[in-house]
This record gives C-alpha cells, sequence and structure tokens, in this order.
C-alpha cells in the first residue's frame, strides 16, 4: 500500500533521524542505516502501525515510528561512546 513514487514519508523519517545525528560522515552515516534498517524490519510497533493505520496516515507514522527507534539507537551510541 505504499507507493514507491511518493517518498515523503521517507524523507520525513530520515529527517527525524538527522536531528539525532552529530554533523559528521560517521554519524549521518550511521543515522541512515539505522532508520533503513528499523524501516525494513518494522519492530513492534511499526509493523502494527503500518498494519492497522490506513491510507497516507499509516504511511507516514510507521516511517517516523522507524526513525523514533533509529534515533533511540543514535542517542544510546553516542553516550556510550561509540556515535
Amino acid at each position: 500500500h505504499d507507493l514507491s513514487a511518493i517518498v515523503i514519508d521517507e524523507v520525513a523519517g530520515i529527517a527525524m533521524t538527522m536531528l539525532f545525528a552529530l554533523p559528521t560522515v560517521k554519524s549521518v552515516t550511521l543515522a541512515f542505516l539505522l532508520f533503513r534498517f528499523f524501516d525494513i524490519l518494522k519492530p513492534w510497533p511499526v509493523s502494527y502501525l503500518d498494519k492497522k493505520i490506513g491510507r497516507g496516515l499509516g504511511v507516514m507514522v510507521d516511517d517516523l515510528a522507524a526513525a523514533v527507534y533509529a534515533a533511540l539507537c543514535l542517542w544510546g551510541l553516542r553516550h556510550a561512546g561509540f556515535g
């Protein structure tokens, strides 16, 4: 149900993730990879949101939820000394 020609959901998700990235190549690359990982994997509740919320809102919300997971990982890695 997610049209590949429409990418505003991906842009919103990666933009939200990048808010937590440091302005370094390593951090930005890690942010991108983490967002894509969670966007593809769709762990709960991302998968739930993807299935239960329909139409355009559902498409946006699942990517924003994946961005939250990625941002939390970035934050944790940075504070653990890896980011």
